[in-house]
């Protein structure tokens, strides 16, 4: 578009579906097939701590539909919210800004904020149907990327499968009928048999306490290479790793070495992160993290994927667009 589009509207508090006190105002502009938003909310009774989901909706024949922009949290009863992106990635349903109705930030059916550039009142009902409906095309897209990236996935099984290649030097039929003394004879133990398998049982332990000190996530956090440090130290013991050194860690983690969302990550980056982070509880967790950019598209996927946390590596007042990494938890 060539003409200069500018769309300002009050914001309010809705509170178990009711319309309350006015908190800020919204800002859209729009020029040469760019648009800017600009938020700005002022609450003392905003919820502090966590992120709220931040959107452009529209009415089209009675329906809400959202169209997801970011996040934004409260700082000291304040929250700012800015982005700036391309005309075409909201208007790619035949409407133009003009068309779309207003701002919300969402936090849950009981609270979340909304401006209007319509007389269309905003409906708590409209809007949890309209989430619902987006949540579910995020889900099928999802599984869209799973499908599409289970061709270009690395044969990560090829070193499991060679194992068991060595294993099977002897076939199970040549041990039809053989006694014990005949198959550990077959093995070439030949005289002496007992005391080898002595021999053999401890030398399997020396190997298996060997191998525990040579894997676990102690190990990857002491011989893997460092990261740059977060710069509010919110990420701490940041080494880099990859996808093979899952296979180290406890059984229970295993299966992030199949996760799409994270061997997408990879694919961009060609490393993971592997550090440690104090939760509210004031537990310290080791984490796992994808990196990438924050939006709004890839937070839905993160996490129905596990990662539901996104860290940015710098101090910043908004996360759209800012580099960090997608966190998830790892069993010890």
């Amino acid at each position: 578009m060539s003409e200069y589009i500018r769309m300002v509207s009050y914001f309010y508090r809705y509170q178990n579906g009711g319309k309350q006190e006015n908190v800020g105002f919204g800002k859209v502009e729009g020029h040469n097939g760019k648009c800017r938003i600009t938020l700005k909310l002022n609450d003392t009774r905003g919820v502090l701590g966590q992120s709220g989901e931040v959107y452009f909706y529209r009415y089209k024949q009675g329906d809400m539909y959202l169209y997801p922009l970011g996040e934004a949290a409260f700082n000291n009863n304040m929250l700012q919210f800015r982005d700036e992106f391309l005309e075409e990635a909201y208007t790619q349903d035949g409407h133009d800004l003009k068309e779309l109705s207003g701002l919300l930030v969402y936090y849950n059916e009981q609270l979340f904020y909304g401006s209007q550039w319509s007389e269309e009142p905003i409906y708590v009902g409209d809007l949890v149907r309209a989430r619902t409906a987006l949540l579910n095309e995020r889900k099928a897209d999802s599984f869209k990327l799973r499908e599409a990236q289970e061709v270009d996935i690395p044969e990560q099984k090829e070193y499991t499968e060679k194992q068991k290649e060595k294993r099977m030097e002897i076939k199970p039929e040549s041990l039809e009928g053989s006694s014990r003394e005949e198959m550990l004879k077959a093995a070439g133990e030949g005289e002496g048999t007992e005391i080898r398998e002595q021999e053999r049982v401890a030398a399997s332990a020396v190997r298996e306490e060997t191998s525990k000190k040579l894997t676990g996530i102690p190990y990857l956090l002491k011989h893997r290479s460092p990261l740059p440090a977060f710069a509010n130290n919110e990420v701490m013991q940041c080494v880099r790793i990859m996808p093979e050194d899952i296979g180290l860690m406890s059984r229970s983690n295993w299966e992030y070495g199949n996760n799409s969302f994270l061997m997408h990550g990879f694919y961009n980056y060609h490393y993971l992160l592997l550090g440690s982070m104090v939760y509210e509880d004031g537990a310290r967790q080791y984490v796992l993290g994808v990196p990438g950019i924050y939006s709004g598209k890839d937070q839905y996927l993160a996490q129905i994927f596990g990662f539901r946390r996104f860290v940015p590596l710098r101090t910043c007042p908004f996360k759209t667009g800012e580099f960090g990494y997608w966190i998830a938890k790892l069993s010890k």
